[in-house]
């Protein structure tokens, strides 16, 4: 019920980012009993065409934003990349694969961060 009021809201207000139908798309790769890593960030990106519903990810196509840049720096560091750090920004990959990408805003207005 809350989480439907949450849509039901977005939906009579257009305009925020991701778009309604990937709000909640952060929970919807597997179970949350298969959590095995969670990755918080502070909220979406702001900009159109960014925001997928997975923090720190876009769609594939999209500029690979700064703070995923600098994750893919920190593993690339650490671990390695053993065919190199990826040109795009999409981590549906590691969502498919339990991470839960979860941004402790879930919503935000067009070109104002922290919103």
């Amino acid at each position: 019920d809350y989480f439907r009021k949450i849509l039901d809201f977005l939906t009579a207000h257009p305009g925020f980012y991701p778009p309604t139908d990937s709000v909640f798309r952060a929970f919807s790769y597997f179970e949350i009993t298969e959590t095995k890593v969670v990755i918080i960030g502070q909220d979406p990106y702001h900009g159109k065409g960014q925001a997928m519903g997975l923090a720190f990810s876009v769609d594939r196509g999209a500029a690979v934003p700064p703070s995923l840049k600098n994750i893919y720096k920190e593993i690339s560091d650490t671990i390695g990349y053993p065919d190199g750090i990826p040109k795009h920004g999409s981590l549906v990959r590691w969502a498919e694969q339990g991470v839960l990408l979860l941004n402790t805003t879930l919503t935000v207005s067009p070109a104002s961060p922290g919103s």
